[in-house]
C-alpha cells in the first residue's frame, strides 16, 4: 500500500512540474500571460493540496511546496499595479526547487504511515516540568518589561505601533529571552494534550494566557500566531482532527493575516490606508483584500528585485545574509533587509521579505536557492521520519515548531541562530520532563 502511494505521489509530482515548465514556456513565447499562468498555478496547487488534504498527509513535508507554488501563483496574477515582471528562467528555478522538494517526500515512506503517533510508553512528569516552565517563564516576562520599559511603552497602544515595535529589541540576546515565553506556551498546551481529562492547573493556565498577552502586546502578527499555530499543529499530528476543524483554523489564520496589517495600517494613516490600496489595486471594488495578498504574494515582487540586485550591483554574500549576520558576538554588517532599504533608497521603516529563497540567493545565486531548498526539505523529512520512529512528545513538538518555521519559508527565511535556540530549549526542557514507563 505504502509503496502504490510512494508511486502514486512521485506521479502526482512529474505532471504537476511538467505542466507548471510547460505553461512557463508559453509565457516566455507571449502564447500565455502572466495572468493566466498565475491561474493554472493556483488552481494545480489548491487541487494537489485538496488531494493531501484527503488522503490526511496535509501535516506532512508535502504541504510547504504546494503553498509556496500557491502564493508564487497570486504573485503571478499581478493584482498591484506596477509590479516587475520575473524573467522565466527565475521562474524555473522557482519550480525546479520545488518539484525537487515534492519528490524527495514522494520517496519519504515514513510519510504515508497514519498509525499512532505518540506510544503510551512515555509520559510527562509534571513536577520537572512545571519547576523548568515557571523558572522560564518568569525570566522571559522579566526581559519582556525590560525591553518594554527601555523602549518607552507597550507596541500595541501607541499609535505608532507599526514602527515603534521595530525599535523594542534592545539586543539578540535579551529579546531572543523575551519572546521565548510563546515557546513555553506551546508546551504547556503540549503537556495538556498529553493529559486528557486531567486537571490543567491555575498556574500553567496563567503561564499561556500571559504569554499570549505579551504576544498582542508586541504588535506583530507573527508573534501572535505562533503559539495557536503550533499547537494546532501538534494537536493535528497527534490526534488527525476532523475536516471541519482543519478549515476552522486555516480560516483563523487566514483572518489573522489579513486582518492585523488592516488594524495596523488604519490606525496610523487613518481612511487614507484602504484608499492608497485601491489606487493601486488593478480591481479597485476589491481593494480591502489587498493587505492579505501583499502578505501572500508581495514578497516573491522582493524576491523578483533580488534577482535583479545580486550580483550586478550588490556582490554575493556567501553566507553573510544566510547564517553569519545573525550570531550573537560574530555577527557584523547589514541584514539583507537593512542592504535592501540603502541600495534600492526606499525609505522603508522596516524588512521587506523575499520568503525563504531570498538570503539562500542573495548569499550563493540560484544553486544557493536550490541547496537551500534541499535542506530545508531534509530537514523536515527528516525530522518526520524520526517522529513515526520514536513516537515521543519530545519529536512531536520539535517536528511541530520546525514545520510551522519551514510553512514560514513561504514569507520569509525563519531559520536562523534564534530559531536554533528554541530548537534546543524544547529538546531540554521534553528530554528533562519526558519520561519512558519501566516494564514489570
Amino acid at each position: 500500500m505504502k509503496k502504490n502511494k510512494t508511486l502514486k505521489y512521485c506521479y502526482y509530482s512529474i505532471i504537476y512540474t511538467v505542466i507548471m515548465i510547460i505553461t512557463l514556456f508559453f509565457v516566455k513565447l507571449s502564447l500565455l500571460s502572466d495572468f493566466f499562468h498565475g491561474i493554472i498555478t493556483v488552481t494545480l496547487s489548491l487541487l494537489f493540496i485538496y488531494r493531501i488534504f484527503k488522503d490526511r498527509l496535509l501535516f506532512t513535508p508535502f504541504l510547504f511546496p504546494l503553498l509556496y507554488m500557491l502564493f508564487f501563483g497570486f504573485y503571478e496574477l499581478k493584482l498591484r499595479i506596477n509590479m516587475t515582471e520575473m524573467d522565466s528562467f527565475s521562474k524555473f528555478i522557482i519550480i525546479i526547487c520545488m518539484f525537487f522538494w515534492l519528490t524527495i517526500t514522494s520517496l519519504n515512506k515514513y510519510v504515508y504511515r497514519q498509525s499512532e503517533i505518540i506510544s503510551s510508553d512515555y509520559y510527562f512528569d509534571r513536577k520537572s516540568f512545571t519547576q523548568l516552565i515557571y523558572s522560564l517563564f518568569l525570566l522571559s516576562a522579566s526581559m519582556m518589561i525590560y525591553e518594554w520599559i527601555r523602549a518607552g511603552g507597550i507596541p500595541v497602544l501607541r499609535d505608532d505601533v507599526e514602527m515603534f515595535r521595530m525599535t523594542v529589541s534592545q539586543s539578540g540576546i535579551t529579546h531572543t529571552f523575551a519572546i521565548m515565553m510563546k515557546v513555553l506556551a506551546v508546551l504547556v498546551i503540549s503537556f495538556w494534550f498529553s493529559r486528557k481529562g486531567k486537571k490543567r492547573g491555575f498556574l500553567l493556565s496563567l503561564v499561556v494566557f500571559l504569554s499570549l498577552l505579551f504576544m498582542y502586546g508586541t504588535g506583530n502578527r507573527g508573534e501572535l500566531l505562533f503559539i495557536p499555530v503550533v499547537s494546532f499543529l501538534v494537536y493535528s499530528v497527534l490526534f488527525k482532527p476532523n475536516r471541519k476543524l482543519l478549515i476552522s483554523g486555516g480560516i483563523f489564520v487566514v483572518f489573522i493575516i489579513a486582518i492585523f496589517p488592516i488594524i495596523r495600517g488604519i490606525s496610523m494613516y487613518g481612511d487614507s490606508y484602504l484608499d492608497n490600496y485601491a489606487r493601486i489595486s488593478r480591481f479597485p471594488k476589491y481593494s480591502f483584500l489587498m493587505p492579505l495578498y501583499d502578505s501572500l504574494a508581495f514578497n516573491f515582487e522582493i524576491l523578483n528585485r533580488l534577482f535583479f540586485t545580486f550580483p550586478d550591483i550588490v556582490s554575493w554574500g556567501l553566507g553573510h545574509y544566510t547564517f553569519f549576520v545573525y550570531i550573537p558576538f560574530i555577527g557584523r554588517g547589514e541584514t539583507l533587509s537593512q542592504l535592501q532599504n540603502r541600495v534600492w533608497n526606499n525609505n522603508f521603516y522596516g524588512g521587506l521579505t523575499s520568503t525563504f529563497l531570498g538570503t539562500w540567493y542573495a548569499d550563493f545565486g540560484y544553486i544557493g536557492c536550490i541547496i537551500g531548498s534541499l535542506l530545508l526539505c531534509y530537514i523536515c523529512n527528516r525530522l518526520y521520519k524520526q517522529l513515526i520512529q520514536r513516537r515521543d512528545y519530545c519529536h512531536l513538538v520539535l517536528y511541530s515548531y520546525t514545520f510551522y518555521m519551514v510553512l514560514i519559508g513561504t514569507y520569509s527565511n525563519a531559520f536562523n541562530f534564534v530559531f536554533i535556540c528554541y530548537y534546543f530549549l524544547i529538546w531540554f526542557v521534553l528530554k528533562i520532563s519526558v519520561k519512558k514507563r519501566r516494564l514489570n
